[in-house]
């Protein structure tokens, strides 16, 4: 949500009757405060982007900037390296009990992909879950990371 449509919403200054303001970010802030009212507090807000975003920003850029930069420099070599073997990498394989599941019960999921180029360490797979709604919508969803059983699995 933050990388495809605030942030994007928050860079976009090219309406020029806008001058620097980003005003579809602005939108959306006015929306979501309205959505959500009372809720939102503005000392837990700064308190909120104090801790969660600029102390981490602050503390890495730090650790970045040290020993001439290496860190900064590993990091963007191994960037370089994800964004050109990112595209051989494919979901080979899903296996999963489609029965119906009860509610809080667990399910295993297995999945084989196929990394290319690409190590098991360079990536994180993920499995997006929730309760299938009218017309198989997906709602409630929640995210979790799977663990990496064998890096060197091959597809049969």
């Amino acid at each position: 949500l933050l990388e495809h449509q605030i942030v994007p919403l928050f860079h976009d200054r090219t309406d020029p009757a806008s001058g620097s303001v980003p005003r579809g970010w602005v939108r959306r802030v006015k929306a979501d405060l309205v959505s959500l009212g009372p809720e939102v507090v503005a000392s837990r807000m700064v308190r909120d982007y104090v801790t969660e975003l600029y102390e981490p920003t602050a503390s890495t850029a730090t650790s970045l900037r040290g020993d001439g930069f290496a860190e900064a420099r590993a990091l963007a070599a191994w960037k370089a390296r994800v964004r050109r073997g990112w595209a051989g990498v494919k979901v080979a394989d899903v296996a999963a009990d489609e029965a119906p599941l009860a509610l809080g019960a667990s399910r295993e999921v297995e999945v084989l992909v196929e990394l290319g180029e690409l190590d098991a360490a360079d990536v994180a797979v993920q499995v997006v879950h929730g309760r299938v709604a009218q017309h198989d919508q997906l709602v409630a969803t929640a995210t979790a990371t799977l663990t990496c059983v064998d890096a060197d699995a091959r597809p049969a």
